[in-house]
């Protein structure tokens, strides 16, 4: 294969490679997919930059096709930005806490105030078994709690507890299981 498809084939593959990772880190946040990714990015960076600087030469020593290999040296360039993107992206999914809120109560739930972490967020309501997610931003340790009312009472309930950045993660809280005045 010529060196020039085969930086295309590399950019192809490290960028088809870099959004599975970046989607399942999306959805499962742990720290075993992060240094997955972060070893990844390392060899697809070598091998990458690699083909570039052989295109680069290749194209001192060759004129005619001097063309297709600044197109290959372009191509595998194109994916700096998304790798950038996607490295903006996890930093801030490692700040923030997403809490999926779900009723599991046999009555509607109002006016859930979820507070904490200077992000607050509202819910108006949740019917019976419905849920819903709220991204929640965590810049300094604190806590997360939530104020809800049910069938006329109000009540408060702790999600988590000394949360801080770098911390980030996803959980499903089941509100309205811990009542208390």
């Amino acid at each position: 294969m010529k060196l020039h498809r085969k930086a295309y084939l590399s950019a192809f593959i490290s960028f088809l490679i870099g959004t599975l990772f970046m989607c399942i880190f999306f959805y499962n946040s742990t720290i075993r997919i992060a240094i997955a990714c972060y070893y990844y990015t390392l060899i697809a960076g070598i091998v990458n930059f690699s083909i570039f600087v052989l295109l680069m030469l290749k194209s001192l020593t060759n004129q005619k096709m001097k063309h297709k290999y600044y197109k290959g040296s372009a191509i595998l360039f194109i994916n700096i930005p998304v790798v950038l993107l996607y490295v903006f992206f996890s930093t801030k999914l490692k700040d923030t806490i997403r809490i999926e809120v779900v009723n599991a109560t046999d009555s509607t739930i109002s006016n859930l105030q979820i507070s904490g972490c200077e992000d607050d967020a509202f819910i108006s309501k949740l019917n019976e078994s419905e849920s819903n997610t709220k991204w929640i931003l965590v810049k300094n340790i604190c806590n997360i709690s939530i104020d809800y009312e049910l069938e006329g009472k109000t009540y408060s309930e702790k999600i988590l507890e000394k949360v801080g950045p770098n911390m980030g993660h996803q959980l499903s809280y089941r509100v309205g299981l811990h009542q208390k005045d």
